[in-house]
């Protein structure tokens, strides 16, 4: 299963109790993050690919021969592209969860407010008033977290995974250079394009494991700021009533 689609069925938990419109605007942005990411992901897996089939042409010798490594290589590149995509869709499930759970709230002080109109109790209304007006600050910056995900990702894929062009120098490709790769291609392919890439895997998993520390820190940082203005929300209505 992919993660776009594990993450697709995470984030519609609580949209039963949302309006049509609201469900609407959570389905299209989080089909653009599914959607922006994917496509990210499929592009470097190519040009990784394409980067070691020129690198193994350049010396002369088939990548059929190298499936196997091939292989082992593109899926190393793509559980490291996995780790990163998956810490930042927890991030984005968890502002999307409080944000669905700040919206059935609100609804819920908007049935609140009614009543207080119908039984003249004018206190407790304009706390009510002030609730729906906080719970709508809050809303707004869990839509800007939720924003500020997509383009981090975005930003941090490119940084760790560039589609950088590893293919070799195009003028060495003379007689000698054709003649010398048939009695030193092979050694050639494996010591500097097949091991140097499992090398690359291997420094690659450290930068990745030391940016998911970063990005979970940043994460229960923002996650606090939610969390702190819904409790701030509850705590303003709170001393409202009790005057």
């Amino acid at each position: 299963m992919s993660i776009g689609v594990d993450l697709e069925k995470d984030l519609l938990t609580n949209m039963r109790e949302l309006s049509a419109a609201e469900q609407d605007e959570i389905r299209i942005f989080s089909a653009m993050y599914i959607n922006q990411y994917e496509q990210i992901k499929a592009d470097r897996i190519q040009a990784l690919e394409n980067s070691i089939s020129e690198q193994i042409k350049f010396y002369g010798k088939k990548k059929e021969n190298y499936e196997t490594d091939m292989k082992q290589i593109l899926e190393n590149y793509a559980k490291n592209m996995d780790v990163i995509i998956g810490q930042y869709n927890q991030y984005f499930c968890a502002v999307l969860k409080d944000l669905q759970d700040i919206q059935n709230n609100q609804k819920i002080a908007f049935a609140n407010e009614k009543i207080c109109i119908r039984s003249k109790d004018e206190v407790r209304r304009v706390a009510v008033e002030q609730k729906i007006i906080n719970y709508e600050i809050v809303i707004g910056e869990c839509k800007r977290q939720l924003e500020a995900c997509k383009l981090q990702l975005k930003v941090k894929m490119e940084e760790i995974f560039p589609a950088k062009d590893k293919q070799l120098s195009k003028g060495k490709t003379g007689f000698f250079h054709k003649f010398g790769n048939l009695f030193s291609g092979k050694s050639k392919v494996e010591n500097f394009v097949i091991k140097t890439s499992y090398k690359e895997m291997e420094n690659l998993l450290t930068t990745v494991v030391e940016e998911v520390k970063k990005i979970e820190d940043e994460m229960i940082k923002n996650l606090a700021i939610i969390k702190d203005a819904i409790a701030q929300t509850q705590t303003s209505f709170n001393e409202m009533i009790e005057g």
